[in-house]
């Protein structure tokens, strides 16, 4: 079953899935789109969603560059826990250098609907 826009499925375990990452504008509360982490630099994700991205050089104090939110399970809780001693670790956040959407990405087909996020700075790996 594939995750919806802004919510995950109630069979989702905390630290099944620790490559996804919410996309969201600081302005608002929701996340608009998801992205897969493919190494410890790129966030790969829709030119739907790259191209709604601020990026750090883009921002404006209206405009504040897009967050990258990274170890997120459940909006509703902070830390987020399976029980009280076991919890993740904070959310991480990064922003955005970069975009690189499909050269040949078409609005009208989404025919090559992929885009690759640059952050501003690398992910430690690690196994909690």
């Amino acid at each position: 079953m594939p995750y919806g826009v802004r919510d995950r499925p109630t069979f989702a375990r905390m630290f099944e899935n620790p490559w996804l990452v919410l996309l969201r504008h600081p302005e608002e509360s929701l996340h608009f789109c998801h992205g897969t982490l493919i190494n410890n630099r790129y966030v790969l994700t829709t030119a739907v969603c790259g191209s709604a991205v601020v990026t750090n050089e883009n921002a404006t104090t209206r405009h504040r560059p897009t967050e990258i939110v990274l170890g997120e399970h459940d909006l509703s809780t902070e830390p987020d826990c399976v029980t009280a001693w076991n919890c993740s670790l904070p959310v991480r956040k990064r922003s955005v250098n970069r975009v690189a959407i499909h050269p040949h990405f078409s609005n009208v087909t989404n025919e090559n609907d992929i885009a690759l996020l640059f952050m501003n700075d690398t992910v430690q790996f690690d196994s909690s």
